[in-house]
């Protein structure tokens, strides 16, 4: 009997205890309450010297430079290059850089175009404690004008008829100013020696040239327009060519 009454004693202690520690729940720190590490930034200039010996002299003759190197919080790499008014320096990275970029005049520059002519440096350093690095670097210039006024004046402007009949029709928009005599005088003799008088609806108009393409006329209308007022691209009045107006002109 008193084995039997122990025995229920201790099954009713198991319980009890195997209760009381399903209800208990573990206290977890309040996240909320944790500080937070804020993100590092790049300082808006750097806050290190670049050392003489770091810096590396750029060549841009090809259209793309890679460089590697390991920088630090406390230690910068420059890269130190010649730029021309107007050209833009481009670079690529997959690593956590700070990067600031001084003009001849040892102004902070953005990479976009730069706008003086001299040499540049770049300066590269990390907000990590140490950082091995690859990049990316080009150096373009800004596409040459199609047109310039030292080409000028020429005795013919525009296109000419194509010298396959297989490429006919053709059509050709025409590069038009308002009439005066002043006008004619200027085309002439600044641009096209070829420019002529023409009336469309009652309108006197000078034609300057006359292109293939509306894209080819509105870019000689956009250069003239410098030294000339009005200048329009008449898609309206263009000039389609046949097979039988080229051998007739043949």
């Amino acid at each position: 009997m008193l084995k039997v009454i122990i025995f229920f004693l201790t099954s009713l202690l198991l319980i009890s205890c195997n209760s009381s520690g399903e209800n208990q729940s573990v206290q977890l720190p309040n996240e909320q309450n944790q500080p937070m590490n804020k993100p590092k930034k790049c300082p808006k200039q750097p806050n290190i010297a670049l050392q003489s010996k770091n810096v590396i002299l750029l060549d841009f003759d090809k259209k793309t430079i890679t460089k590697s190197g390991t920088v630090s919080n406390s230690q910068m790499i420059g890269y130190q290059f010649t730029a021309e008014t107007g050209q833009t320096l481009n670079y690529e990275t997959d690593n956590e850089l700070c990067i600031w970029i001084y003009d001849p005049n040892q102004s902070l520059v953005k990479p976009a175009k730069l706008s003086t002519s001299g040499e540049y440096i770049m300066q590269i350093s990390t907000i990590n404690s140490s950082e091995n690095f690859q990049i990316e670097l080009a150096l373009t210039s800004p596409p040459k004008p199609q047109y310039s006024l030292a080409d000028f004046p020429k005795s013919s402007c525009g296109d000419s008829l194509p010298l396959k009949e297989d490429d006919y029709p053709v059509t050709f928009y025409a590069v038009d100013i308002s009439y005066s005599n002043a006008n004619l005088e200027k085309a002439r003799n600044i641009f096209c020696q070829d420019a002529f008088m023409k009336t469309i609806e009652g309108e006197r108009l000078i034609q300057i040239a006359s292109f293939r393409s509306v894209q080819r006329s509105e870019n000689f209308a956009n250069f003239i327009s410098r030294e000339i007022e009005n200048v329009k691209v008449r898609t309206d009045s263009k000039t389609i060519v046949t097979k039988e107006r080229f051998k007739n002109v043949q």
